[in-house]
């Protein structure tokens, strides 16, 4: 019911606030400092092994804990990181060193990640 939103809307809100603030003192941090292109890639790489997991983890343990379900919480969290990395992360680099058309297919991708996660939380309710 509307807890179970109001649960997930807070979690979204905190992480997305969190890693936001994060990013920006990693940018001042690294102010003018490039990154290499391999290290780039390892990163991007990490983050597509994340939503692979996110995903995983939810077909599988998703309605473990019920009624709490921390399972679908910690995929919450997860899909919130991989959808935030992906705009701080990978459409800059994507845009930068393979072109951008390519930014559209990869956003679908992340969205689904967080479409998956919503989606099994309202059918929770």
């Amino acid at each position: 019911g509307p807890e179970w939103f109001g649960t997930i809307t807070m979690t979204i809100g905190v992480v997305g606030i969190v890693q936001s603030a994060v990013f920006i003192a990693y940018k001042v941090m690294r102010r003018g400092t490039p990154m290499s292109l391999r290290a780039e890639q390892c990163r991007v790489m990490v983050i597509i092994v994340m939503t692979s997991v996110v995903l995983f983890v939810l077909s599988v343990f998703w309605s473990v804990g019920a009624p709490d379900f921390p399972v679908l919480i910690g995929g919450t969290v997860l899909a919130v990181l991989v959808v935030d990395c992906t705009y701080f992360f990978i459409f800059p680099f994507v845009a930068v060193h393979y072109g951008g058309w390519l930014v559209a297919p990869i956003r679908t991708g992340t969205d689904l990640c967080s479409l998956v996660t919503a989606l099994l939380g309202e059918s929770q309710n």
